[in-house]
């Protein structure tokens, strides 16, 4: 018996163990334990038949290019059960390849910003090492699977038997993965009917959306409060739930002290996130504008509809509509044109001179104090509604700002450059002081509103603080917490926050645990309610 004889089962088994573990990276990744690796999948067994078949057809007409074709899709197979798996565990939803392509850029930016040049440039040389290695081996697989059923029938029947006897034990046991291919199918048909599919989500948002049109109670107030809405980024429930956050839930306590002492009225509640972990721009846009949105088709189709969101609304009853997005490095018409924001002010024109902090072009403070400067102070004869989206607390918490006790000298923010940051030992890739950070992080981004909200001298107005979506794993559980978010209702002036009571606002800065759970686009609705009661002093 020659050395081929022996090694070749050997060398197509390994073929198949390979081939198997990079169609199913998708599987583990969205399910991690064992059985997910045993169990066998719809394309791995598919793709043994289809070289069974071939291999017999091969020994009377030959078909070029075949490993090529094949190794093309269990590339494809595993580019997308990456993406995938990656995202439905840390984020829970589903990627679509044709809308988050150009994310990818934007992945390198934050693995650039959280990580030392020679880290980012290691980790750069690293995936492409293993880029080309796993294309190098899906090909050598493939090409030896091809020819080991093209070459003799001793050989299929080798690859057939050996393949259906290890399907007929582990079957029963584990069952079986898949298919991925109708997500591949789905993926393509996405890709070549992409703005069919938009246009479809745009129409459907538009009949759910259809309500907010034929009302606004903020056309008929004989005194529309100014509003100022906050979205702190990662401010989830795991804040409140989780023992390891004492000394948050501690500060939070503090706070509502200080809010009452300085004449605030509170009420909380927790909503529903439609994300978690991150993709903040989809949460951000439930909120604004009234209707769920999970995933990246639902927010083209809300841009590509004709719905109108909170700024509409507001700007049709008078109000000076602001947004401030630090983080946003140039206009594409999502703020003015989607969303409905008068005035935006992004990372060009807030003008920051000072140092970058993290994953944040600049600190929360500095833009604060920026568009209060710019716009509150100054006053004016409409109301206004402005919404800051604060970044100071953004993955990966490593680099956090300090705290400016003396609010008017932040001026360009240059002096953040002579005070000294906060570091902790994390990167984009992990780290020692995950939960360590991230909870000092949101310390400062709370602690910066509640003391921006008492320096304030406003009795008719109205302010919501909450959250875009829990923090991401580690720190929260995707599959085992809850996706909520607090909301605080906070005014001077306790008769606009008792108007929320009805919709379950607690009077405490501390949400109930037990109150029943809405998604955070019902929060539009409670708004409108909250101003259309027949106390509300109209025009």
């Amino acid at each position: 018996m020659d050395r081929r004889t022996l090694t070749d089962p050997i060398t197509t088994a390994l073929a198949l163990v390979f081939l198997h573990l990079a169609i199913a990276i998708f599987y583990w990744l969205a399910a991690p334990a064992p059985a997910t690796l045993l169990a066998p999948t719809w394309e791995i067994l598919g793709l043994v038949g289809v070289l069974l078949l071939v291999g017999w057809i091969g020994t009377v007409v030959q078909i070029r290019g075949l490993d090529s074709v094949l190794t093309v899709l269990v590339l494809a197979y595993f580019v997308l059960g990456l993406a995938q798996g990656f995202a439905r565990r840390e984020f829970g939803y589903d990627v679509i390849v044709a809308l988050h392509a150009p994310y990818v850029p934007e992945l390198f930016r934050m693995l650039y910003n959280g990580e030392t040049l020679g880290m980012f440039l290691l980790y750069c040389a690293l995936l492409a090492v293993v880029l080309i290695a796993l294309l190098a081996g899906i090909y050598a697989a493939v090409r030896k699977l091809v020819q080991q059923s093209a070459s003799t029938r001793r050989s299929r029947l080798l690859i057939g038997g050996g393949v259906a006897v290890y399907a007929a034990i582990t079957i029963p046991l584990f069952g079986i993965q898949g298919p991925l291919t109708k997500n591949l199918i789905e993926q393509v048909d996405l890709a070549v009917n992409l703005d069919q599919r938009i246009d479809e989500t745009a129409r459907r948002i538009e009949l759910e959306t259809a309500w907010i049109k034929q009302r606004n109670p903020f056309a008929k107030l004989d005194k529309p409060p100014r509003i100022l809405l906050f979205i702190i980024e990662s401010y989830g429930r795991a804040l409140y739930d989780d023992e390891d956050f004492a000394n948050f839930q501690k500060l939070a306590q503090a706070s509502a002290d200080k809010l009452a002492e300085g004449g605030y009225a509170v009420r909380s509640r927790y909503l529903t996130a439609p994300v978690f972990g991150g993709s903040s721009w989809l949460s951000d846009t439930a909120l604004l504008c009234g209707v769920r949105i999970p995933d990246q088709k639902h927010f083209r189709g809300m841009h590509a509809s004709h719905a109108k969101c909170l700024p509409h609304i507001l700007d049709d009853a008078g109000y000076h509509t602001v947004v401030a997005a630090p983080n946003t490095k140039t206009l594409d018409g999502t703020f003015d044109e989607g969303l409905g924001f008068e005035t935006i002010y992004y990372r060009e024109n807030l003008a920051y001179q000072g140092p970058r902090f993290g994953w944040s072009f600049m600190p929360d403070q500095y833009a604060i104090q920026r568009v209060h400067e710019d716009v509150l102070a100054k006053g004016g004869e409409r109301p206004e509604f402005v919404t800051y989206i604060l970044t100071s607390s953004h993955h990966p918490w490593n680099k956090l700002p300090p705290l400016i006790d003396q609010w008017d000298e932040i001026g360009d923010g240059a002096i953040f450059s002579k005070r000294r940051p906060r570091r902790f030992s994390n990167s984009f890739v992990g780290g020692r002081q995950v939960k360590k950070a991230f909870m000092a992080s949101i310390e400062y981004s709370f602690e910066t509103v509640i003391e921006y909200l008492l320096r304030l001298d406003d009795r008719e107005t109205i302010i919501v603080i909450t959250g875009d979506h829990q923090p991401r794993t580690p720190i929260a559980d995707l599959n085992t917490d809850p996706w909520d978010v607090p909301f605080h209702i906070i005014s001077r002036n306790p008769a606009l926050v008792e108007r929320f009571a009805s919709a379950g606002y607690e009077a405490t800065l501390e949400p109930r645990s037990d109150a029943p759970a809405q998604g955070s686009e019902g929060f539009l609705l409670q708004l409108f309610r909250a101003f259309s009661d027949a106390d509300t002093n109209r025009r």
